[in-house]
């Protein structure tokens, strides 16, 4: 078989044809199957090494390829490149990513809310969702392409940043519509700045952006954002890749989650004069329900890899995969039964959570909502404004039921969906390996000694150096700096009795000695929104170009301790002198690493960087069976996996909002088994600098594997409390530094 011809032939074939029009996607499809089996013999032999061992080739000659057929990459990505991905390289249970926000269990703990308020509180909120997020997102994409085109032609600058700091996620009254509210704040906001400008530039953005072309253009662009990112999908698995299916309108609903069975709630406009006792009954019926359990399947359903799916789910009778097809339309679930809120974020969503086809599954715990996102719908930001914005409309129906006597009416019976597990169900999934990712750790700090370092370089150097700039800096030298702790190296020395110990303890002490070794390279989400919201990331590859830096940094240390010390003593001159002339080095050292960063993001954000080219040469293959086994490559190879993919998440999604009640957020992991550790970093409204680290080392999962959760758990835990420790110290020796010359 020639595969390169067929590529080729496949690319011509499909050039200049409407790529997302249904008959194109069907016809597509349905060669996965026959193709990928045709190429999976090649996998082993030296025909496969050849031809697909050296990616880099590989991807060159994918874009040759194209460029042979006349074709561009953009040609097959309809909803951006980000997009593309998500649909089958973020998939699994691993690539949802969490955010808690305590606002709402604030107020209720200061009111007088009965447990059924609660839950209709939430259960109106989420009805809220639904019926807006499409005019939520019609109004994101207005404002980032007005915003862009006001800065374009007018010179304005930092229209975006203005427009972030003062952007409403909450209506000013219970009557108020939180759309509407943006929308006239966002008016006022856009017509003072142009109000600034002169006559020329007003002329100038008025006949770019008010022609009749623009505007349909607008309108096109839009409808497609609105397409792309409707929640009121549901997430079909496939053998290699996941596809969203609309929901029927008069099929939405929500699943409540109590006493671990599944309530099924069909979508009920919140504004309708009867909505507030309508949910309200409902949510009494569910809560008055004494039903034994009968959800089962769904814990072993969502943590199966995606594209075994198809396969376990055949399994049942046909009248479970009936009531699964009902489930699998609750578009947002609610998991009622409260949990702790002193765990991790990602060990509160290991609690049920559906079958993994849903945009978003709530938890309650005793202090917090926790939301879970898919990543085939939100990234980060977007997801942490959903969170705020569900949070606050969850307040505000709980005033109006608040207002709203409860009805006589008797709530009616309900009924829990049955996923009772079957034996052949059972033993088919116990064929299939499942996923572990819940080996996470959580740490946080008061942010303003980070913040007191920015502005000292700022005052006394001139550099630039932001909070994430330094975050990322810190982790490209932490592996040298890192020792395990006593109490590690007490449980590990407690494994080696353990059945297997003595392998778990030398493959993690093995781990250590090359993490130490190594300087890793991280993959670091960009937002797209302010440049083009199809576009949602940009993935940016980092590998420091300054790996001697711990050096630098150590010798400077030292340097300044013996010119300091030998000042008392009056003899200081040439440790002085020595320490002046590796001072001015190390702020070289810094200036340049600052060039780079500002570099990286310039390049991520034109949507040049590696990542990014390497999801448009992908996408360029003619199917998914293809396309997915490019996407493979770089997970068993792990030199071009840090060229392209990296070894880490490093998301750092900024500051919350001002008032925003978002406390934690944990970041996402692809489908890429090379992809280790994945930190989430946000700083909340009481300026703490919250990270999460979510573990997927090897030798840490085969722990686990062997029951042995704690001593896993330990290891991170300590990996995590040494990074911040240690970036708390390098904060302040390079405060030090700095403040130390001959003029302090």
């Amino acid at each position: 078989m020639n595969v390169l011809s067929f590529v080729l032939n496949g690319v011509m074939t499909s050039h200049g044809r409407d790529r997302s029009a249904p008959s194109e996607i069907t016809t597509g499809r349905s060669h996965i199957n026959a193709l990928f089996k045709g190429l999976s013999f090649m996998k082993d032999n030296a025909m496969y090494q050849l031809a697909f061992g050296g990616p880099a080739t590989v991807l060159a000659g994918y874009n040759m390829l194209l460029q042979l057929a006349g074709a561009e990459p953009d040609d097959y990505l309809p909803d951006g490149a980000w997009q593309f991905y998500v649909e089958f390289g973020l998939r699994e249970d691993a690539a949802r990513h969490q955010s808690e926000t305590v606002g709402f269990q604030r107020v209720a703990a200061h009111r007088s809310m009965s447990e059924v308020d609660k839950l209709s509180a939430w259960m109106l909120a989420s009805m809220w969702l639904i019926r807006d997020y499409e005019q939520w997102l019609e109004l994101l994409w207005e404002e980032s392409a007005l915003l862009q085109a006001i800065e374009t032609y007018t010179g304005l600058t930092g229209v975006h940043r203005d427009w972030q700091k003062t952007r409403p996620f909450a209506a000013p009254d219970i009557h108020t519509s939180l759309v509407d509210y943006r929308k006239e704040t966002f008016v006022k906001f856009w017509k003072y700045h142009l109000s600034q400008v002169s006559q020329e530039q007003w002329r100038f953005f008025s006949s770019n952006w008010f022609t009749p072309d623009k505007q349909e253009e607008i309108g096109r662009r839009k409808r497609a954002f609105v397409r792309q990112l409707s929640i009121n999908r549901y997430i079909e698995p496939g053998e290699y890749s996941d596809e969203r299916h609309p929901i029927d309108p008069g099929s939405r609903r929500i699943a409540v989650v109590y006493r671990n069975n599944y309530y099924l709630v069909d979508f009920l406009d919140p504004g309708t004069p009867d909505a507030l006792q309508t949910i309200r009954q409902q949510a009494t019926a569910i809560l008055n329900s004494k039903a034994e359990p009968l959800a089962e399947i769904d814990t072993l359903l969502v943590t199966t890899p995606r594209q075994h799916q198809l396969k376990l789910r055949a399994t049942l009778s046909r009248d479970q995969r009936a009531e699964l097809e009902q489930l699998r339309k609750a578009i947002i679930i609610l998991n009622h039964d409260s949990v702790e809120r002193n765990q991790p974020l990602t060990y509160i969503r290991s609690n049920r959570r559906g079958i993994g086809d849903h945009a978003i599954t709530l938890f309650q715990t005793g202090g917090s909502t926790v939301f879970d996102f898919s990543h085939i719908f939100f990234d980060g930001p977007a997801a942490m404004a959903v969170a705020e914005m569900m949070t606050n409309e969850a307040l505000k129906y709980a005033q109006l039921l608040a207002l709203t006597p409860a009805a006589d009416a008797a709530p009616a019976a309900v009924q829990p969906v049955d996923l009772t597990m079957t034996n052949r169900f059972n033993q088919t999934a116990s064929r299939i390996p499942q996923y572990i990712n819940y080996v996470s750790a959580e740490q946080s700090e008061a942010i303003e000694p980070l913040q007191q370092l920015r502005r000292s370089l700022k005052t006394r150097t001139r550099l630039r150096l932001t909070i994430n700039d330094l975050l990322v800096l810190y982790r490209t030298i932490f592996n040298t700096y890192y020792q395990p702790s006593q109490q590690v190296r007490r449980a590990l020395d407690g494994l080696r009795s353990e059945r297997r110990g003595a392998v778990l303890v030398r493959n993690v002490e093995t781990m250590f000695k090359k993490q130490a070794e190594s300087n890793p390279s991280l993959l670091i989400p960009i937002d797209a929104s302010r440049y083009d919201p199809r576009e949602r990331l940009f993935p940016s590859l980092f590998r420091s170009p300054l790996p001697s830096f711990d050096r630098e940094h150590n010798q400077l240390v030292a340097l300044r301790q013996q010119a300091t010390r030998r000042r008392a003593f009056g003899s200081n001159r040439r440790a002085v002198e020595d320490f002046e002339r590796e001072r001015q080095n190390y702020l070289g050292y810094l200036e340049a690493y600052i060039a780079v960063m500002r570099k990286y993001r310039e390049i991520a954000t034109s949507g040049e960087s590696m990542g990014a080219t390497a999801i448009r040469l992908i996408a360029g293959l003619p199917n998914k069976g293809l396309q997915k086994l490019a996407d493979e490559i770089p997970g068993h190879l792990s030199i071009v996996n840090d060229a392209i993919k990296g070894e880490e998440v490093f998301s750092n999604v900024g500051r919350v909002t001002a008032g925003s009640s978002i406390a934690r957020f944990a970041s996402a992991k692809d489908d890429n088994n090379k992809k280790v550790l994945v930190w989430g970093v946000m700083t909340n409204d009481v300026n703490e600098l919250y990270i999460t680290l979510r573990d997927f080392r090897e030798p840490i999962l085969d722990i686990v594997r062997e029951g042995h959760l704690e001593a896993a758990q330990l290891i991170t835990q300590d990996f995590l409390d040494s990074y911040m420790r240690g970036l708390y110290r390098f904060a302040g020796e390079m405060q030090d530094i700095i403040a130390t010359s001959r003029k302090s």
